[in-house]
């Protein structure tokens, strides 16, 4: 992510780890703002969605289980992610 980016994050379905290899972020979540500096990992619950300003330019990794080792983006991006919370709280199941 390119120093200066203004980034408005998915909600993701799932829990997942995140790395953050370079950089530093601002990061806006419910539970306030943080500053985020490589090396960091962390992991995030479902539900998560996030606003990040780069400070720095950032390499930010998000690991995601794939069982089934699915390769189309569509197909990922709807089991990985949704635009409302009310897909998490009424299915919270891969689709």
């Amino acid at each position: 992510m390119a120093e200066g980016s203004f980034i408005i994050g998915r909600i993701h379905r799932h829990a997942h780890t995140n790395i953050i290899s370079r950089g530093v972020c601002l990061v806006l979540t419910e539970f306030g703002i943080e500053e985020l500096r490589a090396p960091c990992i962390f992991n995030s619950e479902p539900g998560t969605k996030r606003v990040v300003l780069v400070l720095e330019d950032t390499v930010w990794t998000t690991v995601h289980s794939n069982p089934d080792n699915e390769v189309r983006e569509d197909v990922l991006l709807r089991r990985l992610s949704t635009d409302t919370y009310a897909d998490i709280e009424l299915t919270g199941e891969l689709v």
